[in-house]
C-alpha cells in the first residue's frame, strides 16, 4: 500500500519484508501497529533504495546457472514493489 503527502511517499511493509530489506540495506523503517512497517521519503529516496537492491540482486541474488535464487526473487519483490514509486 502507498500513500502520497506532497513529496514524499510511504510505502506499508509487512514484518517479513521490513525485516528483509533492513538485513540488505541501511533504510529508515518506522514501525506502525503491530506487524506492519512503513518507509516514508521522497522519489529520490525510493530511486537511491532501488540502486541498492539492484546492487544487492547481482551480488547475491543469483544461482551457477544466473537464475534467481531464494534471496533474489525476495530482493525482485522489493524491487517490484519500489519501481512504481519511481519510474511508474
Amino acid at each position: 500500500m502507498v500513500h502520497q503527502e506532497e513529496d514524499n511517499i510511504k510505502v506499508i511493509l509487512n514484518m517479513a519484508e521490513a525485516e528483509f530489506l533492513r538485513s540488505l540495506v541501511s533504510v529508515s523503517i518506522e514501525k506502525r501497529g503491530v506487524a506492519e512497517f512503513y518507509i516514508f521519503g521522497s522519489r529520490n529516496l525510493y530511486s537511491e533504495l532501488l540502486d541498492e537492491l539492484s546492487n544487492k540482486l547481482s551480488e547475491v541474488g543469483f544461482n551457477q546457472d544466473d537464475e534467481p535464487n531464494e534471496v533474489g526473487l525476495k530482493i525482485e519483490d522489493l524491487i517490484d514493489k519500489f519501481s512504481p514509486l519511481v519510474y511508474g
